[in-house]
């Protein structure tokens, strides 16, 4: 038994012995890549270019033969390119040697970033995996240098604002630079237009972009601010109008619009319109009325932002035009009363009569066109009258009233008429017994006031 015991002690004691006994790992390579350098920086679309890389092992133990695979690039965009591309041999543990290899180049232009990944297939085991990239760039060449971006998108007064220019071409990449900017917004080197602009209007923007190799082309653009507020028609009533008679004579009429962000597109329904006249889209109305009255009819306004407003206008047509008769002003003589009154026709009543030019000292004309005083001196006198009517039409002709002095032998009473700035004179016979008359008593008093009593 104690023998027996004794065997089975020892051999209890064996077993766990034997239990720790662990395998030795194999010793693994650590490879990397760096140093990528092409033949040429600018290329052509799909040229050949040699490429130069060195590959090291930094691991205890050799590798196996890898796998290499190239990406390229271009704006932060998905790769593109070969995989895989090329394999190396095994390395022994600290060795390293270089390569000289050659890839096809893409066929866009652009600014591209190749890469280099080491054992892209994961056929190797290594001590680290971090360190198997290397990067380098290149240019893809395009034809002549140009600006893409050739309108710029409208903004707003106190909203913000974000435009990215582009250009392709030349060699990539490209450096923006501009001036003349809307008030509150700023441009950096990438082209990349923002900010919120203060003011409305129409700005120049000269944008410049330069390349690789200093080819640089010029563009004068145009932004358009436009205002919060939309468009709001003003006109109400429009000038009147005659039955017959163009309606853009003598000149032309026009809609109304302020605010929103010219220029403006005006139209209106056909079949509201005064019969004879149509709006056209720059807001001008022509045609020639057929029909008198006064007609109400909609308009609408939309602006270049795309924003409308609608309004009821009017407008009268009248049946017959406002004339000023021509004048036939009499004759008169100094120190006897003046008597004319003038006439007109059409329009619409009342009417409001002035006059342009000197009257006779002492004479006077009252709104109504009527004439009158004591002229005080001789002469003849040139006046242009104008009568008014309530709408507001006008119209004028030219007239002369002749003072003789007193006393003159052969006073008499002359008329002038001269419409349209025509004029001519006609004498008559002589004065009635009723104006020598009354031409004395004016003799008379006086006489009688410089003698006195």
């Amino acid at each position: 038994m104690r023998r027996a015991f004794g065997t089975l002690a020892a051999l209890t004691w064996f077993v766990p012995a034997l239990s720790f006994a662990q395998p030795v790992p194999p010793l693994l390579a650590d490879l990397t890549v760096f140093g990528a350098t092409p033949s040429e920086r600018a290329v052509r679309p799909s040229a050949s270019v040699g490429l130069t890389y060195s590959v090291q092992n930094l691991g205890p133990g050799p590798s196996n033969p890898a796998n290499l695979c190239l990406h390229f690039s271009r704006g932060g965009g998905v790769g593109i390119g070969q995989t895989p591309w090329s394999t190396v041999g095994g390395v022994p543990p600290g060795g390293s040697f270089q390569v000289a290899d050659g890839f096809t180049a893409p066929v866009e232009p652009g600014l591209y970033v190749g890469r280099i990944d080491i054992d892209c297939t994961a056929a190797v085991f290594e001590t680290d995996e971090t360190n198997n990239s290397t990067t380098f760039e290149i240019v893809v060449l395009g034809g002549e240098l140009r600006l893409v971006t050739m309108a710029l998108p409208d903004g707003f007064v106190n909203r913000p604002y974000v435009a990215q220019l582009q250009a392709d071409g030349g060699a990539p990449p490209f450096r923006f630079s501009t001036r003349l900017l809307p008030p509150g917004l700023s441009f950096d080197t990438n082209g990349l237009l923002s900010g919120e602009p203060s003011e409305a209007g129409v700005f120049p923007v000269d944008v410049t972009v330069v390349d690789q190799r200093g080819s640089m082309v010029s563009e004068r653009l145009s932004l358009t601010v436009h205002t919060d507020d939309g468009p709001v028609i003003t006109s109400d009533l429009l000038p009147p109008g005659t039955v017959g008679k163009e309606y853009c004579e003598p000149s032309r009429v026009f809609l109304e619009a302020s605010g929103g962000s010219p220029p403006f597109r005006w139209n209106a329904p056909s079949d509201s319109l005064p019969p004879g006249l149509s709006v056209a889209e720059d807001g001008s109305i022509c045609g020639v009325p057929s029909a008198p009255g006064t007609i109400s009819f909609g308009v609408q306004v939309t602006d270049s932002a795309g924003r409308s407003d609608r309004r009821i206008v009017r407008v009268q047509i009248l049946l017959d035009p406002l004339r000023l008769d021509p004048p036939k002003l009499p004759a008169g003589k100094v120190g006897e009363p003046y008597v004319a009154q003038l006439h007109a026709r059409g329009g619409k009543e009342p009417y409001r009569f002035e006059r342009d030019g000197n009257l006779p000292l002492g004479v006077q004309l009252r709104s109504d066109g009527g004439f009158f005083g004591t002229p005080e001196v001789a002469g003849t006198f040139t006046l242009s009258l104008v009568v008014t009517d309530a709408l507001g039409n006008a119209d004028k002709a030219m007239a002369t009233i002749v003072i003789a002095a007193a006393g003159a032998a052969g006073g008499k009473i002359l008329e002038t008429a001269e419409p349209a700035g025509c004029g001519c004179s006609s004498a008559g016979e002589g004065p009635s017994w009723p104006a020598a008359l009354l031409f004395g008593l004016v003799v008379f008093g006086r006489w009688r006031r410089r003698s006195g009593p």
